[in-house]
């Protein structure tokens, strides 16, 4: 289990290096008729455009390795589906939170912060029922070949039998 979180946590890290900074970018620069790396706040708090950069690039990349890390939950068979999203949610919409607001992502003010916490939701839902939709169909494909291989077999076991 631990070599598969760290491989999750790997690709999330890139992952979310790249949606971070990606995402700040463009929507720190749709209003502003420029290039803008970071937000004005983490800006301010840092005085220093690429320590600003950094600081907001490895903490995306560590959101998103917690956030890929994290889905191991779903490989813990003693877990029922519902408590592993439960748990998942908890941890991906729970740390994002706290990094946007320092980040300076989301407003702190309640209505914004409201806001900030139902587009989480509805993404975090979005992608579950993605993924339960992909996986759906692959098990029922699964099963389907099982069940080819079974009347294979019987099949062949009928003629072995019928052949003695």
């Amino acid at each position: 289990m631990l070599k598969s979180i760290i491989r999750k946590a790997e690709l999330g890290f890139s992952v979310g290096l790249l949606l971070g900074d990606g995402i700040a970018m463009l929507t720190g620069s749709l209003g502003a008729g420029e290039l803008v790396l970071v937000s004005g706040k983490l800006l301010d708090m840092t005085g220093n455009i690429a320590l600003a950069f950094l600081i907001q690039s490895i903490l995306s990349g560590l959101y998103g390795a917690l956030t890929f890390g994290t889905m191991v939950f779903y490989d813990i068979e003693s877990w029922p589906l519902t408590v592993a999203t439960a748990a998942h949610a908890l941890v991906v919409i729970g740390s994002f939170v706290p990094l946007s607001v320092f980040l300076g992502w989301a407003s702190d003010e309640p209505v914004g912060f409201l806001i900030m916490i139902g587009c989480q939701v509805v993404g975090f839902l979005t992608i579950w029922i993605i993924m339960y939709s992909i996986y759906k169909k692959q098990v029922k494909e699964l099963n389907e070949l099982q069940e080819q291989m079974l009347r294979s077999q019987k099949a062949r076991q009928k003629e072995m039998e019928e052949g003695f």
